[in-house]
Protein backbone atom coordinates (compact mmCIF):
# COMPACT_ATOMS: atom_id res chain seq x y z
CA UNK A 1 0.00 0.00 0.00
CA UNK A 2 1.42 3.64 -1.02
CA UNK A 3 1.88 5.65 2.09
CA UNK A 4 2.89 9.01 0.40
CA UNK A 5 1.02 11.29 -2.73
CA UNK A 6 3.34 13.64 -4.38
CA UNK A 7 1.84 16.03 -6.83
CA UNK A 8 2.83 18.39 -9.25
CA UNK A 9 2.47 20.72 -12.14
CA UNK A 10 3.24 23.74 -14.00
CA UNK A 11 1.78 27.19 -12.13
CA UNK A 12 -2.27 27.77 -12.56
CA UNK A 13 -2.40 23.85 -13.70
CA UNK A 14 -5.34 23.34 -11.18
CA UNK A 15 -3.07 21.52 -8.68
CA UNK A 16 -4.57 23.36 -5.71
CA UNK A 17 -8.33 22.19 -6.66
CA UNK A 18 -7.05 18.85 -7.40
CA UNK A 19 -5.25 18.77 -4.00
CA UNK A 20 -7.92 20.06 -2.11
CA UNK A 21 -10.68 17.28 -3.36
CA UNK A 22 -8.17 14.53 -2.68
CA UNK A 23 -7.11 15.83 0.87
CA UNK A 24 -10.79 16.20 2.03
CA UNK A 25 -10.64 12.24 2.26
CA UNK A 26 -10.69 11.51 5.75
CA UNK A 27 -7.85 9.07 5.27
CA UNK A 28 -5.46 11.76 3.20
CA UNK A 29 -3.15 14.88 4.82
CA UNK A 30 -1.66 16.72 2.30
CA UNK A 31 0.34 20.34 2.70
CA UNK A 32 -0.33 23.23 -0.07
CA UNK A 33 2.98 24.48 -1.12
CA UNK A 34 5.89 23.87 1.37
CA UNK A 35 8.64 23.27 -1.38
CA UNK A 36 10.62 21.55 1.07
CA UNK A 37 12.58 19.35 -1.06
CA UNK A 38 13.41 22.30 -3.37
CA UNK A 39 14.46 24.13 -0.48
CA UNK A 40 17.13 21.15 0.85
CA UNK A 41 18.53 20.95 -2.32
CA UNK A 42 18.73 23.97 -3.37
CA UNK A 43 20.73 24.76 0.02
CA UNK A 44 23.07 22.16 -1.04
CA UNK A 45 21.72 18.96 0.86
CA UNK A 46 21.47 15.55 -0.95
CA UNK A 47 19.70 12.48 -0.08
CA UNK A 48 22.78 10.92 2.29
CA UNK A 49 23.57 13.79 4.33
CA UNK A 50 22.89 14.56 7.83
CA UNK A 51 22.12 17.54 9.11
CA UNK A 52 21.20 19.37 11.91
CA UNK A 53 17.89 21.58 12.67
CA UNK A 54 19.20 24.77 13.20
CA UNK A 55 17.67 28.69 12.48
CA UNK A 56 20.68 29.06 9.95
CA UNK A 57 19.21 26.15 7.90
CA UNK A 58 16.27 27.35 8.32
CA UNK A 59 17.16 30.81 7.00
CA UNK A 60 19.18 28.66 4.41
CA UNK A 61 15.39 26.93 3.18
CA UNK A 62 14.00 30.20 3.55
CA UNK A 63 15.78 31.01 0.25
CA UNK A 64 12.55 29.37 -1.60
CA UNK A 65 9.63 31.88 -1.07
CA UNK A 66 6.86 28.95 -0.62
CA UNK A 67 9.40 27.24 1.86
CA UNK A 68 9.96 30.10 3.23
CA UNK A 69 5.79 30.78 3.74
CA UNK A 70 5.61 26.94 4.73
CA UNK A 71 8.48 27.27 7.72
CA UNK A 72 6.79 30.29 8.99
CA UNK A 73 3.36 28.80 9.78
CA UNK A 74 5.18 26.03 11.84
CA UNK A 75 4.58 26.32 15.68
CA UNK A 76 7.78 28.73 17.25
CA UNK A 77 7.22 26.26 20.41
CA UNK A 78 7.65 23.35 17.90
CA UNK A 79 10.41 25.17 16.25
CA UNK A 80 12.79 25.85 19.32
CA UNK A 81 12.13 22.11 20.42
CA UNK A 82 13.75 20.54 17.11
CA UNK A 83 16.94 23.58 17.88
CA UNK A 84 16.83 21.77 21.50
CA UNK A 85 17.72 18.54 19.45
CA UNK A 86 21.82 17.99 18.83
CA UNK A 87 21.06 14.82 16.90
CA UNK A 88 22.02 14.82 13.29
CA UNK A 89 19.33 13.73 11.53
CA UNK A 90 18.76 12.11 7.55
CA UNK A 91 17.73 14.23 5.29
CA UNK A 92 14.14 12.31 5.25
CA UNK A 93 13.67 12.66 8.97
CA UNK A 94 14.78 16.56 8.79
CA UNK A 95 12.09 16.53 6.03
CA UNK A 96 9.40 15.01 7.53
CA UNK A 97 9.80 17.12 11.18
CA UNK A 98 9.29 19.77 8.94
CA UNK A 99 6.15 18.63 7.44
CA UNK A 100 4.74 17.46 10.75
CA UNK A 101 1.95 15.68 10.24
CA UNK A 102 -1.46 14.50 12.34
CA UNK A 103 -0.46 11.03 14.35
CA UNK A 104 -3.19 9.15 13.35
CA UNK A 105 -3.32 10.05 9.44
CA UNK A 106 -3.02 7.12 7.14
CA UNK A 107 -1.39 8.62 4.01
CA UNK A 108 0.03 11.66 3.70
CA UNK A 109 2.01 13.87 1.45
CA UNK A 110 1.96 17.19 0.11
CA UNK A 111 1.45 19.41 -3.46
CA UNK A 112 4.58 20.91 -4.58
CA UNK A 113 4.84 22.83 -8.12
CA UNK A 114 8.83 22.16 -8.37
CA UNK A 115 8.59 18.08 -7.22
CA UNK A 116 8.68 17.01 -10.15
CA UNK A 117 12.13 18.34 -10.93
CA UNK A 118 13.41 16.42 -7.74
CA UNK A 119 11.49 13.04 -8.68
CA UNK A 120 15.11 11.43 -8.50
CA UNK A 121 15.45 12.78 -4.41
CA UNK A 122 11.77 12.01 -3.57
CA UNK A 123 12.04 8.17 -5.31
CA UNK A 124 14.85 7.74 -3.50
CA UNK A 125 13.66 8.69 0.04
CA UNK A 126 9.74 7.77 -0.82
CA UNK A 127 9.89 4.77 -3.28
CA UNK A 128 5.82 3.45 -2.65
CA UNK A 129 4.61 7.00 -3.36
CA UNK A 130 2.32 7.63 -5.98
CA UNK A 131 2.95 10.42 -8.17
CA UNK A 132 0.39 12.94 -9.37
CA UNK A 133 1.25 15.24 -12.79
CA UNK A 134 -0.79 17.39 -13.14
CA UNK A 135 -1.46 18.94 -16.94
CA UNK A 136 -3.48 21.72 -18.16
CA UNK A 137 -3.90 23.39 -21.50
CA UNK A 138 -0.97 26.04 -21.90
CA UNK A 139 -3.49 28.66 -23.41
CA UNK A 140 -6.13 28.35 -20.30
CA UNK A 141 -2.46 28.48 -18.00
CA UNK A 142 -1.06 31.41 -19.25
CA UNK A 143 -4.60 33.57 -19.65
CA UNK A 144 -5.14 32.23 -15.75
CA UNK A 145 -1.69 33.45 -15.15
CA UNK A 146 -2.71 36.64 -15.98
CA UNK A 147 -6.09 36.75 -14.71
CA UNK A 148 -4.38 35.96 -11.42
CA UNK A 149 -2.20 39.00 -11.70
CA UNK A 150 -5.45 41.20 -12.28
CA UNK A 151 -7.40 40.12 -8.95
CA UNK A 152 -3.80 40.68 -7.25
CA UNK A 153 -3.08 44.23 -8.44
CA UNK A 154 -6.98 45.10 -8.25
CA UNK A 155 -7.19 45.83 -11.62
CA UNK A 156 -11.26 45.99 -12.71
CA UNK A 157 -10.83 46.57 -16.29
CA UNK A 158 -8.61 43.05 -17.38
CA UNK A 159 -7.75 45.32 -20.24
CA UNK A 160 -6.74 48.44 -18.88
CA UNK A 161 -8.65 50.78 -20.19
CA UNK A 162 -7.48 50.02 -24.16
CA UNK A 163 -9.18 48.21 -26.78
CA UNK A 164 -8.81 44.19 -26.76
CA UNK A 165 -6.46 43.71 -29.60
CA UNK A 166 -4.19 46.43 -28.49
CA UNK A 167 -3.88 45.25 -24.89
CA UNK A 168 -3.09 41.70 -26.59
CA UNK A 169 -0.64 42.84 -29.15
CA UNK A 170 1.42 44.65 -26.13
CA UNK A 171 1.38 41.55 -24.21
CA UNK A 172 2.88 38.98 -26.97
CA UNK A 173 6.49 39.07 -25.51
CA UNK A 174 4.90 38.28 -22.08
CA UNK A 175 2.36 35.36 -23.68
CA UNK A 176 5.48 34.06 -25.87
CA UNK A 177 7.58 33.69 -22.10
CA UNK A 178 5.10 31.74 -20.59
CA UNK A 179 4.66 29.41 -23.29
CA UNK A 180 7.92 28.79 -23.84
CA UNK A 181 8.42 28.32 -20.11
CA UNK A 182 5.13 25.48 -20.07
CA UNK A 183 6.93 23.75 -22.72
CA UNK A 184 10.22 23.82 -21.29
CA UNK A 185 8.89 22.69 -17.68
CA UNK A 186 7.12 19.89 -19.23
CA UNK A 187 9.61 18.51 -21.74
CA UNK A 188 11.70 18.44 -18.34
CA UNK A 189 9.71 17.08 -15.68
CA UNK A 190 8.52 14.35 -18.63
CA UNK A 191 11.76 13.32 -18.56
CA UNK A 192 12.65 13.21 -14.79
CA UNK A 193 9.57 11.02 -14.85
CA UNK A 194 10.48 8.42 -17.42
CA UNK A 195 14.10 7.82 -15.06
CA UNK A 196 12.70 7.62 -11.95
CA UNK A 197 9.09 6.84 -11.57
CA UNK A 198 7.58 3.51 -11.97
CA UNK A 199 4.70 3.57 -14.40
CA UNK A 200 2.56 1.73 -11.60
CA UNK A 201 3.04 4.64 -9.42
CA UNK A 202 2.33 7.71 -11.61
CA UNK A 203 -0.58 9.20 -12.37
CA UNK A 204 -0.73 12.11 -15.49
CA UNK A 205 -3.88 13.68 -14.85
CA UNK A 206 -5.33 16.53 -17.05
CA UNK A 207 -6.94 19.00 -15.56
CA UNK A 208 -10.00 19.39 -17.82
CA UNK A 209 -10.38 15.23 -17.70
CA UNK A 210 -10.85 15.82 -13.79
CA UNK A 211 -12.98 19.03 -14.04
CA UNK A 212 -15.37 17.03 -16.30
CA UNK A 213 -15.26 13.83 -14.07
CA UNK A 214 -14.13 14.53 -11.12
CA UNK A 215 -15.58 11.44 -9.24
CA UNK A 216 -13.87 8.97 -11.65
CA UNK A 217 -10.25 10.09 -11.34
CA UNK A 218 -10.89 10.21 -7.38
CA UNK A 219 -12.13 6.31 -7.34
CA UNK A 220 -8.89 6.13 -10.17
CA UNK A 221 -6.58 7.85 -7.35
CA UNK A 222 -8.12 5.83 -3.92
CA UNK A 223 -7.68 2.88 -6.08
CA UNK A 224 -3.78 3.72 -6.59
CA UNK A 225 -3.94 3.96 -2.96
CA UNK A 226 -5.71 1.00 -1.64
CA UNK A 227 -8.78 2.78 -0.46
CA UNK A 228 -12.34 3.20 -1.00
CA UNK A 229 -13.64 6.55 -2.66
CA UNK A 230 -15.40 9.05 0.17
CA UNK A 231 -18.52 11.56 -0.86
CA UNK A 232 -16.19 13.42 1.22
CA UNK A 233 -13.95 14.07 -1.46
CA UNK A 234 -16.49 16.17 -3.61
CA UNK A 235 -18.21 17.97 -0.83
CA UNK A 236 -17.80 21.50 -1.91
CA UNK A 237 -18.80 22.95 1.73
CA UNK A 238 -15.72 20.94 3.35
CA UNK A 239 -13.71 22.70 1.17
CA UNK A 240 -14.47 26.73 2.83
CA UNK A 241 -12.01 25.35 5.46
CA UNK A 242 -9.17 24.17 2.88
CA UNK A 243 -6.11 25.27 4.03
CA UNK A 244 -4.66 27.55 0.98
CA UNK A 245 -7.84 29.71 2.16
CA UNK A 246 -5.70 31.08 4.75
CA UNK A 247 -2.98 31.91 3.45
CA UNK A 248 -1.69 35.07 1.77
CA UNK A 249 -2.73 33.21 -1.83
CA UNK A 250 -6.65 33.05 -1.02
CA UNK A 251 -7.43 35.73 -3.26
CA UNK A 252 -6.31 33.56 -5.85
CA UNK A 253 -8.06 29.91 -5.20
CA UNK A 254 -11.31 30.92 -4.64
CA UNK A 255 -12.58 28.55 -6.85
CA UNK A 256 -11.81 25.56 -4.55
CA UNK A 257 -14.54 26.46 -2.44
CA UNK A 258 -17.37 26.21 -5.30
CA UNK A 259 -18.78 23.41 -7.20
CA UNK A 260 -16.29 22.16 -10.33
CA UNK A 261 -17.12 24.66 -13.11
CA UNK A 262 -16.95 22.14 -16.79
CA UNK A 263 -16.58 25.52 -18.66
CA UNK A 264 -13.15 25.73 -17.78
CA UNK A 265 -12.16 23.23 -19.78
CA UNK A 266 -12.03 25.75 -22.64
CA UNK A 267 -11.20 29.04 -20.58
CA UNK A 268 -8.57 29.96 -22.81
CA UNK A 269 -11.82 30.41 -25.70
CA UNK A 270 -12.04 34.08 -24.32
CA UNK A 271 -8.54 34.75 -25.60
CA UNK A 272 -7.59 36.71 -28.77
CA UNK A 273 -7.21 34.17 -31.32
CA UNK A 274 -3.99 36.17 -31.96
CA UNK A 275 -2.45 35.30 -28.10
CA UNK A 276 -4.17 31.37 -29.14
CA UNK A 277 -1.46 31.89 -31.97
CA UNK A 278 1.50 32.85 -30.18
CA UNK A 279 0.87 30.25 -27.43
CA UNK A 280 0.71 27.72 -29.71
CA UNK A 281 4.00 28.73 -31.53
CA UNK A 282 6.32 27.96 -28.89
CA UNK A 283 4.28 24.89 -27.64
CA UNK A 284 2.36 22.64 -29.89
CA UNK A 285 4.27 19.66 -29.51
CA UNK A 286 3.80 19.46 -25.66
CA UNK A 287 0.17 19.91 -26.51
CA UNK A 288 0.40 17.60 -29.22
CA UNK A 289 1.92 14.86 -26.76
CA UNK A 290 -0.54 15.31 -24.13
CA UNK A 291 -3.62 15.62 -26.75
CA UNK A 292 -4.38 19.13 -26.67
CA UNK A 293 -5.94 20.46 -30.06
CA UNK A 294 -3.85 22.60 -32.14
CA UNK A 295 -6.40 25.75 -33.31
CA UNK A 296 -4.02 27.64 -35.61
CA UNK A 297 -6.75 30.33 -36.09
CA UNK A 298 -6.17 32.25 -39.41
CA UNK A 299 -5.10 36.04 -38.81
CA UNK A 300 -4.84 38.90 -40.78
CA UNK A 301 -2.09 39.46 -42.93
CA UNK A 302 -1.21 42.37 -41.15
CA UNK A 303 -2.13 40.99 -37.76
CA UNK A 304 0.60 37.80 -38.89
CA UNK A 305 2.74 40.30 -40.03
CA UNK A 306 3.05 42.62 -36.71
CA UNK A 307 3.14 39.10 -34.79
CA UNK A 308 5.97 37.70 -36.59
CA UNK A 309 7.94 40.79 -36.37
CA UNK A 310 7.36 41.06 -32.63
CA UNK A 311 8.58 37.36 -31.85
CA UNK A 312 11.48 38.01 -34.10
CA UNK A 313 12.49 40.85 -31.98
CA UNK A 314 12.23 39.30 -29.27
CA UNK A 315 13.15 35.88 -29.50
CA UNK A 316 16.69 36.06 -27.05
CA UNK A 317 14.38 37.70 -24.66
CA UNK A 318 11.58 34.78 -24.57
CA UNK A 319 14.43 32.19 -24.70
CA UNK A 320 16.31 33.74 -21.96
CA UNK A 321 12.67 34.00 -19.71
CA UNK A 322 12.48 30.22 -20.07
CA UNK A 323 15.74 29.83 -19.36
CA UNK A 324 15.78 31.66 -16.30
CA UNK A 325 12.49 30.73 -15.16
CA UNK A 326 13.81 27.17 -14.63
CA UNK A 327 17.40 27.98 -13.74
CA UNK A 328 16.72 27.69 -10.56
CA UNK A 329 15.16 24.31 -10.18
CA UNK A 330 18.52 22.84 -12.10
CA UNK A 331 19.92 21.55 -9.06
CA UNK A 332 20.70 18.10 -10.56
CA UNK A 333 23.43 18.00 -12.68
CA UNK A 334 21.44 16.46 -15.10
CA UNK A 335 19.10 19.04 -15.52
CA UNK A 336 21.68 21.46 -16.26
CA UNK A 337 21.52 19.77 -19.78
CA UNK A 338 18.68 21.24 -20.84
CA UNK A 339 18.61 23.58 -23.71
Amino acid sequence: MMKQIFLFGFPRSGTTLIRSRISQHPDIYLVNEPELIFGLRNAGYKTNDQIKITGEVLQQLGKIGHCKNHLNKLDGKYVEKLFQNDERLSLKNVYEKLLPKPQKVKLWGEKSLNNGFFLKELSQLYPDSLFIKIIRDPRSCILSKFKKKRIRNKLNNYYHNKSRKDYWIKNTKNFARHAASWSAWYQITDLEVSKYIEPNNLINLRYEDFINQPKIYLNTICNKLGISFDEKMIDYDKSQQDQVLLSKAAYAHQNITKKIDRTKTYSYKEMAPSMVWVVEKFASQQMRKYGYGIENPNLSAIESFLLRILLKKNAKNIETYAKNKLQGRFVDSDLMQFN
